[in-house]
Order: structure tokens, then sequence, then C-alpha cells
């Protein structure tokens, strides 16, 4: 039996007006001591952070990274309530469904694993068709179907509930590094490492628009609330804002001094988050593409972002080993003592 013990560091800073939490993940050992813990940041032996997800209730953030686990915090505690093991390699990518019951994530064993978010259960472990990474997976608003992508360069639709393939999408001549449905789970985008993102029929299988303008890797797609706008980051250093229907270049928004890794919509499509390799998080105004905010605080290259639906918290995680809780009102948080938290011991 595999017991993994997990500790949490809860951090409270104060960065031009933006309160951030940071949640640090380390796996066996003993906690160390509080004064030890900028050494431990440092220390080369920890857990990148490489996907985070906000239940659809606001209830619960999930984390996946480089120790194969998906956790599962309760936000409001600060603490965790579950570790969901079975991946035998990094997990990449975490996706919710809408109804808060059920979580998906792909990774680097080529497998998708659908879970009992209550029970911390696997439900069904979906294999890759080809000996191939998981990079990306993403639950259609309608719960019906489930979307993957990985380095065979194509795009897998599964049946949420039996998790048979409904349609294999072929159209990329790389890694598909990305999927998002759009908001009525009709249409389907993918981001790839050929610098392109293209548009589906999730139905039908067919492509209806490819977005060409990244003069690099396009590495995070996402849908606006409203279905019109579709953003993608990219190796370019930028995010750009595109109409979904004409597939034409809206904005190119420039601020990240390196590679952007993530993008997300919140929920009133007024604002988008990026996460990269500069080690910062943006909030972007979606409609005049101008800067709102640069969130600084990771040490590490930021690989995923995530909205609360209530539009109040960021989450974002990042190489450092660390998931933060960013409340971008500005509001004073409630008082936390800086403390080493022992979680429990789970088992499988």
């Amino acid at each position: 039996m595999k017991k993994t013990l997990i500790y949490i560091l809860i951090i409270v800073l104060e960065l031009t007006g933006v309160t951030v939490t940071g949640v640090r993940v380390a796996a066996g050992g003993e906690a160390p001591s509080l004064r030890l813990a900028e050494k431990a940041i440092k220390e080369q032996h920890i857990t990148y952070i490489f996907s985070v997800a906000w239940s659809p209730d606001g209830k619960r953030l999930a984390s996946g990274g480089t120790d194969k686990v998906v956790i599962l915090w309760d936000t409001a505690m600060r603490k965790q309530i579950n570790a969901l093991e079975g991946h035998s390699d990094y997990i990449t990518s975490i996706a919710w469904s809408p109804d808060s019951k059920t979580l998906l994530s792909g990774g680097y064993d080529n497998t998708v694993i659908l879970w009992d978010a209550a029970k911390g259960k696997q439900i069904m472990t979906l294999a890759a068709q080809s000996d191939n990474y998981i990079l990306s997976v993403a639950w259609s608003p309608n719960g019906k179907r489930i979307a993957s992508g990985g380095d065979d360069d194509l795009v897998i639709i599964r049946d949420a509930v039996t998790g048979e393939t409904i349609r294999t999408l072929a159209g990329h001549s790389v890694s598909v590094s990305s999927v998002a449905w759009n908001p009525d789970s009709r249409f389907l985008a993918s981001g790839s490492y050929d610098n392109a993102v293209i548009i589906w029929d999730a139905e039908k299988g067919i492509k209806i628009k490819i977005l060409e303008g990244h003069s690099n890797f396009v590495t995070s797609v996402a849908w606006s609330p409203d279905g019109k706008k579709i953003s993608s980051g990219s190796y370019d250093n930028t995010v750009v804002i595109w109409d979904a229907e004409k597939g034409a270049k809206i904005k190119t928004l420039e601020g990240h001094s390196d590679h952007v890794n993530a993008v997300a919509w919140s929920q009133d499509g007024r604002h988008i988050a990026s996460g990269s390799d500069d080690n910062t998080v943006i909030i972007w105004d979606a409609n005049t593409g101008n800067t709102i905010k640069a969130l600084k605080g990771h040490r590490g290259s930021v690989r995923s972002v995530s909205w609360k639906p209530d539009g109040k918290v960021i989450a974002s995680g990042s190489y450092d080993g660390l998931v933060m809780l960013w409340d971008i009102t500005g509001a004073t948080p409630v008082p936390l003592t800086p403390e080493l938290i022992k979680g429990r011991g789970l088992s499988k």
C-alpha cells in the first residue's frame, strides 16, 4: 500500500494590491520548519505543477504535476481533502465535469483517467490510441463528451459515460498542446506546436477554421463565455484574441517577456489571465487588450491558470512547486498564521 504524506505551507503577501496565498506541496519525509521554507522552495527536488482547475461550483481546486497525483483542495479551509493516485507518470492536464462530481486527468503515461471526485476513486482509465503523451483534456459544457490532445498530433473525442471514441480529428502536423470546448459544446478549438489553432465541428468531425498568426508554438486555447472569441497563448510571448466566427485576429496582447503557457477567460468575459515562463500572471482587459495587473510571486514558470467562477480569485500553478491563489479584488484576506499544516496520510 502506497502512502503519500502532503504538507501545506500557507503564505499571505500583499503585491500591488493583490493578495496571494501560496500552497506548497511536498511528498514524504518530515515537515520542514518555517525558517527552512525559503530554502525548501529553492530545492531541486520539488513537484512541478502542470495544471490547476477550479470546480464549476467553486468549492474545490484540483492540481496535478510531476508527483503523478491529483490533489483536491478545499480552498476556503486552505487544506487538502484528497489525493487521487493512479497515473504512472506526470499529470499534464485536469478538467472538471460541469456538475463538479467527476474529474478528468491526462498525463505522460498515455492515459486519461475519470475520477469520482467525492470518493477519490477511479471510474475508468482510457488509453491513448498510440504510445504518446496526453497534453490536454477538456470536458464539454453539456457533460456528454470529453476531448484530449497529445503528441500524436490528434484530437480524440470520447463519450463521457462509456469512454467510447466518437471522433478522431486529424489536422495538426505536430503535437496538440491544448483543447477547449465552446459554451454550447458544438465546437472544439485545438492549439498545436504547428503554431496554429483549429476550430472543429465536434459532431461532424470537420475543420471549420484554421487560425494562423502566431510565430511559434501555440500552448493554450480558451473560448470566451459567450462563444464569440478565442484566446490563444504562444511561445512567441503573446496572447492573441480571435473572432471565432470569422477566424480573424482581433488583438495581440503583448506584455510577457517569455513564453506564454496558459490562458483563461473570466466568467463574465471581461478579463483574460495568462501565465508565462517569465514567472508572472498577467490579467488583461479583454476588450481593450490593456494590462490590468501583472501578478508577481512565483519563482518558476507559470504553467496553468484558472479563474474561480465568481471571478474574484485566480489559481496559478508553477514549476516552483506552488499553487497560488490570487485575490484580484485587493480585499483584506482572512488572517492566516504562517504555519505548516500537516495533511492527512492518504493511501490507495
